[in-house]
């Protein structure tokens, strides 16, 4: 592309609703912008975020369809999830949903074209779970922990049930292996 140096960076209006604990949310008013080192969001006379491309692990754009409400603005979300001192954090911004689309679009080919990435990058749900709604009634900002929990109380038993759903699959994986294989001897 020839005039491609000399287009501002892409960008989208977004709010900051969560993600980064040392921030609180929401803030408001600000920009999205995709950067050659990675996502910056800043908001004027307020904090900058930054989210490095080489730490991010998913991205999931949603909201309601424009066919919905066609004369309305439409309203979506753009969840991202990176690496963040060896745990995937979720960040979570409202944005109109096309250009947080386009966003995303970009996102995908600039990981790519810096040799980062090949696919696009996957959903944040299939990394780290559901994200639920924020949750500002215990003074917190909704860190979503890199859990896509975001209550204050951690749930202990969800790991060990995790592992024990895991293994009671591959155990009857192998007993179905086994039939099968019995089943065929004879």
């Amino acid at each position: 592309m020839i005039g491609s140096s000399k287009q501002r960076p892409p960008s989208v209006r977004a709010d900051y609703l969560r993600g980064d604990p040392t921030e609180d949310g929401p803030i408001t008013r600000g920009r999205l912008e995709l950067e050659p080192e990675g996502l910056h969001f800043k908001v004027p006379g307020g904090p900058d975020l930054r989210i490095e491309l080489e730490a991010l692990e998913a991205l999931t754009v949603s909201g309601r369809s424009p066919y919905e409400h066609p004369r309305r603005r439409t309203r979506g979300t753009m969840l991202v999830a990176a690496r963040r001192n060896g745990d995937v954090d979720v960040w979570e911004f409202a944005v109109e949903r096309k250009a947080g689309a386009m966003l995303q679009d970009r996102i995908n080919r600039e990981l790519h074209t810096q040799g980062v990435r090949r696919p696009p990058l996957p959903y944040v749900e299939q990394l780290v779970g559901p994200v639920g709604p924020p949750n500002y009634s215990n003074g917190g900002n909704g860190h979503a922990g890199g859990h896509g929990e975001t209550t204050a109380e951690p749930r202990p038993g969800h790991r060990r049930l995790q592992f024990a759903l895991i293994a009671f699959v591959i155990t009857a994986v192998i007993a179905a292996e086994v039939i099968l294989a019995l089943s065929l001897l004879r």
